[in-house]
């Protein structure tokens, strides 16, 4: 009779391998945003892309597959915002599509964010002071506090870099945080101090829109004469309209309800 083969010994499954797999996984993954911070940053892809200060890097037959979806997710985004590339329409429409966050965010999320994403020594400066005075208007309650502590934990585990300011989008998402602020106070019944917000945010938001000159260029006409053409115009104002008139909107409410209108 032909031998039988014996029996081959069972491999143990390498738990060491797995485990430190998974360690390594939990290590790299970041605990979420919070929302208004989210959001602004979404704003500050779409505006960087729209003036020219992101660039997108064309991958080369040696790059690996998480270079190749990253750059197809960034053509993706392009191609999203190519028919809305007019900064007054993208911020437009980031309001609309913001609404929901905006309408839930509390003094807390609103200071927090202002401390996070707005530079205290750059061209926000201002409106980050006055949005950091909020909690002395409205004090924060004992659940704002349990959040503040948790967005204060998950911040100090997920890293210890330096944190990134915004940069396009930086006099935006001001001028947006503070006309969340206005809202806010002007929802706990604090018509005066909401007027007053509201009547330095548009100070502030005029003073950006002055000091946003366009750029000029020079270009070949017809004939061959020299022509100079506006450059850069809509960069650098035209995305603040939309927020300059959301901060004149809240005024108005403002004045009437301290007038008792």
């Amino acid at each position: 009779m032909p031998e039988s083969n014996p029996p081959k010994p069972k491999v143990k499954p390498n738990t060491t391998t797995t485990t430190t797999t998974t360690t390594k996984k939990k290590k790299n993954t970041l605990p979420p945003q919070p929302p208004l911070q989210a959001a602004a940053k979404r704003l500050e892809r779409l505006l960087g892309r729209t003036s020219g200060s992101n660039t997108t890097i064309r991958p080369n037959n040696k790059t690996n597959n998480a270079t190749n979806h990253t750059t197809a997710n960034s053509l993706i985004e392009e191609a999203n915002i190519a028919p809305h590339s007019n900064p007054c329409k993208i911020v437009k429409r980031w309001i609309g599509t913001s609404s929901i966050v905006a309408s839930k965010a509390k003094p807390a999320d609103i200071s927090n964010a202002a401390k996070t994403l707005l530079d205290p020594m750059g061209m926000s400066a201002t409106g980050r002071d006055l949005l950091l005075q909020l909690a002395t208007l409205l004090p924060p309650t004992p659940e704002d506090d349990q959040t503040m502590e948790d967005i204060e934990v998950k911040t100090t585990e997920s890293t210890t870099e330096v944190p990134q300011h915004l940069i396009a989008s930086a006099r935006e998402v001001e001028a947006w945080l503070l006309s969340l602020a206005i809202r806010v106070l002007w929802n706990h019944s604090k018509e005066e101090e909401a007027l007053q917000l509201a009547t330095k945010a548009i100070a502030i938001v005029t003073t950006h829109l002055d000091e946003a000159t366009p750029t000029t260029a020079t270009t070949n006409g017809s004939g061959g004469t020299a022509k100079s053409t506006r450059v850069g115009f809509a960069a650098s104002r035209s995305a603040l309209y939309p927020l300059l008139a959301r901060l004149y909107r809240y005024r108005s409410l403002a004045v009437e309800k301290c007038r008792g209108v």
